[in-house]
Order: C-alpha cells, then structure tokens, then sequence
C-alpha cells in the first residue's frame, strides 16, 4: 500500500492466515470492495480468520503423486490447515512455485 485511502466502511475480515495472502471486505452502503493484500508475516494465532471466522489450525498428513520429467513419485507431508480443502491448496501451491504437477491421493487428519 503506498498509503492512499481506497474505501471506508465497515470492514470484515475474511481471511487472515500467516504466510498467505489476506482477503478484507470493505461495505459502504451497497457497494462491496474486496481487498486483496500481499502475504501476512506474522498473525497471532488466535486472531487468525479462515472463511470469516475465528479457527485453529489441524495437522493433516497429505499423500500426493508428483509428476517430474518422466517419474511419477508418491510423497507425503505434513501440514497445518484449517480444513481439508485448505489443506489441499496448501501443498498444491507449495509445488505449483516450482512447476510440479501434483494429484493428491490420500488425505487425513492428525488428532492434536
């Protein structure tokens, strides 16, 4: 932001997750601006927001085919999500930077 006023309004938080980018809602009167910020360095825990609301974070282990040249291998990782789907897009951008297919196979939460 180079500190120019885009909208004012009541403002939702929508997303706010360390190390992702963070998705704010800005009301005023009927017109909706949704704003889009570049990666968050450091959230509180307990104030982090997925899909509006306050959540915690599940270990899940995620097994997934890569494709690289010509070998498909299997590998599996551990993650901290806040649901299956977060989990998901997690590893599949985390290999996306790198020009990796991955097709997830297997996917399971960790009881904390």
């Amino acid at each position: 932001m180079d500190g120019h006023q885009i909208a004012s309004g009541k403002t939702t938080i929508i997303n706010i997750l360390q190390d992702e980018n963070a998705l704010i809602e800005i009301e005023s009167g009927e017109l909706l601006t949704y704003l889009h910020t570049e990666q968050v360095r450091i959230v509180n825990p307990r104030d982090e927001r997925y899909k509006g609301r306050a959540t915690e974070r599940k270990h899940y282990i995620v097994s997934f085919f890569v494709q690289f040249a010509d070998q498909k291998l299997i590998k599996e990782i551990e993650v901290l999500a806040m649901e299956e789907n977060h989990a998901r897009n997690l590893v599949q951008e985390r290999f996306k930077g790198l020009g990796i297919s991955v097709n997830i196979a297997k996917l399971r939460s960790i009881i904390n």
